[in-house]
């Protein structure tokens, strides 16, 4: 039997979230991007003291063969005209996750697809472009904004980023778990406030949910419920990322695949160029 260790808690400890909940799903460099003084593309100088984060509101929807569409609405202001023309949204794929199984802890490394990226600035389409860096493209980066388009001080931006996350199966033996770093807390500015919903594909335990980086006292602005198949939370004054975790039957999700390994890339990258040489 699965040793469920996990009721509805919020739990705020740096300790915690650096530690047990080292499952990073989504992690972010807190930049906006300065004009490339050689033109035609932002470059990835950090201007970060130029900006504040007034609402960040992240909707997820689960599928049941566990990938996700993300959609984000992160809503920035900028202290200084001519400074900055976008930002750089880090999305990162390399995870490494700590479970807890019948009292034995199991670590397991994940390398996620990222996919259908799309970025509106106040709902109208904007220029970016994607980078995978890391030993093993382990993050995605999507830079946001063209040189000389530069931001006034005078407006809010709501930077709309949409893409897919394959979370794929946990692969241990007898046991489903769903881990999601839903808002990141990796901003060098504090998150004035954050909202999100994670909607699973069909009914769960909610007494086998735990969500990180709340509060331990709630009030109006700061909690989190559960209505129907959907997590919802509110947080003010976020400064630590807010993770959920939630332990579900092994059968819960439909057909799905693994995610791939680092190593597995290099292998099927390796044989896919074998194949195209050979044909």
């Amino acid at each position: 039997m699965i040793k469920r260790i996990f009721s509805i808690r919020l739990v705020l400890s740096a300790v915690l979230i650096s530690g047990l909940l080292c499952a990073v799903c989504f992690a972010a460099r807190a930049e906006t991007v300065a004009a490339d003084a050689a033109g035609g593309v932002p470059a990835a100088g950090s201007v970060a003291s130029n900006f504040t984060i007034e609402n960040y509101a992240a909707d997820v929807t689960v599928g049941a063969d566990k990938v996700l569409a993300v959609t984000e609405n992160i809503t920035m202001r900028y202290k200084s005209d001519g400074v900055s023309v976008g930002m750089i949204r880090d999305i990162a794929r390399l995870q490494d996750i700590t479970f807890e199984v019948n009292g034995k802890i199991i670590n397991k490394t994940y390398l996620y697809a990222v996919s259908d990226v799309n970025v509106l600035v106040n709902g109208k389409p904007e220029y970016f472009y994607t980078e995978y860096y890391g030993d093993s493209n382990d993050t995605l980066s999507v830079y946001i904004g063209k040189d000389g388009a530069y931001k006034n001080a005078a407006e809010d931006y709501t930077y709309t980023i949409t893409y897919k996350y394959n979370l794929g199966k946990t692969g241990i033996s007898g046991y489903e778990e769903f881990v999601l770093h839903v808002i990141t807390g990796e901003w060098s500015t504090p998150i004035k406030r954050a909202e999100f919903s994670i909607t699973m594909p069909g009914a769960f335990d909610k007494n086998a949910l735990s969500v990180y980086g709340m509060p331990a006292e709630t009030d109006d602005d700061n909690k989190v419920w559960v209505d129907g198949r959907t997590i919802r939370g509110i947080r003010t004054a976020a400064d630590y990322a807010i993770t959920a975790r939630l332990i579900l039957p092994t059968d819960y999700f439909g057909d799905y695949k693994l995610p791939m390994s680092a190593g597995q890339l290099v292998i099927y990258c390796a044989l896919f160029g074998f194949a195209v040489v050979a044909a």
